[in-house]
């Protein structure tokens, strides 16, 4: 989450984590910035000028491992 450079709304991802949202402070309806429909969004950074949005996307492994009869 952060605040767009105006400070007049909030930059976030739900829990899908696939896309960007806009929530202005003064109400109204969510704003959905990008259309992704696969991977998942790890970080989003604005411009200086706050006129574009860098996303950086990718696919999140996880492993899991089972330790038994550790000493």
């Amino acid at each position: 989450m952060q605040w767009t450079a105006d400070g007049t709304s909030l930059f976030f991802t739900t829990s899908e984590r696939m896309n960007v949202w806009r929530q202005r402070l003064a109400g109204g309806d969510l704003e959905r910035l990008t259309n992704f429909s696969d991977q998942s969004v790890f970080r989003a950074e604005r411009s200086p000028d706050g006129r574009s949005l860098l996303v950086a996307r990718g696919s999140q492994m996880r492993d899991a491992f089972l330790i038994t009869n550790f000493r």
